[in-house]
């Protein structure tokens, strides 16, 4: 297969801190999700903030998180960190649902500085095209017909952020 390279200028470092958030992924919310009505409490935001504020403050440069991990109702909120902070996150949503097919879907928000001064933020997102037998039962639990194994919406990439190259890819 062809693997398309998108390259995202930044500043080269020598060295990188790479932060893995090592986190639970409830079960709960992915139910909650399936059947639309998703978990987006300010307890559930609070806790994944508070993570989110361990690697700012220990100045991470690369933060990956679990796949299924947040709500997409929130990619707002992780681009402007990632930009902010000028910290790449690499992050899994909630399986997204559009006209009654679901995908799961890995997303990455790539930081980067415009014109020496403007704080920017590029987010690449592919959805997952290999699905476990166990993830396959869990869609067919809740009659749901899995989009990612359409071959024209599941293309492999690459990005280049830095000089770090950086395949996004999902495993359950």
């Amino acid at each position: 297969k062809d693997i398309n390279v998108i390259k995202i200028k930044g500043n080269r470092k020598n060295k990188i801190k790479v932060g893995l958030l090592n986190a639970n992924v409830d079960l709960n919310d992915f139910e909650k999700r399936i059947l639309g009505k998703p978990n987006l409490s300010s307890q559930r935001f609070d806790k994944i903030k508070l993570l989110i504020n361990e690697a700012i403050r220990k100045n991470v440069d690369l933060l990956i998180m679990p796949e299924m991990y947040l709500p997409y109702e929130w990619i707002e909120n992780i681009v402007k960190i990632s930009k902010d902070h000028q910290m790449a996150i690499i992050f899994g949503v909630e399986p997204i649902e559009h006209q009654g097919e679901v995908g799961n879907y890995i997303m990455m928000a790539l930081p980067f500085i415009f014109d020496d001064k403007y704080h920017e933020c590029a987010l690449m997102y592919r959805p997952k095209n290999h699905y476990s037998p166990h993830e396959i039962k869990q869609f067919e639990k809740y009659e749901k017909k899995i989009n990612g194994e359409n071959e024209d919406i599941a293309k492999y990439y690459m990005c280049v952020w830095n000089d770090i190259h950086i395949v996004p890819y999902c495993s359950y």
